[in-house]
């Protein structure tokens, strides 16, 4: 977009006048209905503690943004759900997904081990102790992963001696052929594991496992 436009757009953002009232009443009723949504799917649950309600429950759980709905969606899978499919894929799954959310930036972060291409585990604590860390979770078939990946090798050459590092995580099937291509042509100078056809969920554990 031409400069001028986004700096205006920008600006609008910043000074929260990006709609007009009228759209303003329609978001309003919007959020309401949403809400009302989310009340229902709850009640439905509690109502109908199947597998019909938990396949709604995990679906709208996964693509579900608002923090207090998420809350509402969480309580009915513990006191209803987890115990009543405790080796369920969903509750599997389920219980990835709220891991994943409290990972934070220079906090929390999922343990590990995984192994490079020619089979050498490696396990991320021991990696990363004392330093500011990457996870890049990457895959050869990823054009945007790629592309970040390729961003962050200025800021590794410039940061490694002083503390900082990557681990990379690549999302393969089958082999490591096409990784073992993709480091060569990108040049990722830091290690590199591969998460073969999900063995340890750990893209599901970091919440990417829609990525």
């Amino acid at each position: 977009y031409p400069a001028d436009l986004m700096e205006e757009l920008n600006r609008r953002q910043r000074d929260e006048d990006m709609v007009t009232e009228a759209a303003m009443e329609f978001i309003k009723e919007y959020d309401s209905l949403d809400m009302a949504k989310v009340l229902h799917i709850i009640r439905y649950n509690e109502e109908n503690p199947g597998i019909v309600g938990y396949y709604i429950l995990f679906d709208r759980y996964m693509w579900e943004n608002d923090s207090t709905s998420k809350a509402g969606y969480r309580e009915i899978f513990h006191t209803l759900y987890e115990k009543q499919y405790p080796d369920h894929p969903f509750t599997v799954r389920m219980l990835d997904l709220i891991a994943s959310e409290d990972i934070r930036p220079g906090g929390r972060y999922i343990d590990f081990t995984a192994p490079e291409p020619d089979g050498t585990e490696h396990t991320l604590s021991e990696e990363i102790k004392g330093k500011i860390a990457v996870i890049d979770l990457w895959a050869s078939w990823c054009g945007p992963c790629r592309r970040h990946s390729r961003e962050l090798i200025p800021v590794y050459n410039e940061y490694k001696d002083r503390g900082f590092t990557v681990v990379g995580v690549a999302r393969e099937t089958g082999n490591t052929d096409a990784m073992e291509n993709a480091i060569k042509k990108d040049g990722y100078p830091w290690l590199n594991l591969v998460e073969m056809n999900d063995r340890d969920r750990i893209w599901q554990k970091y919440g990417a496992g829609n990525g």
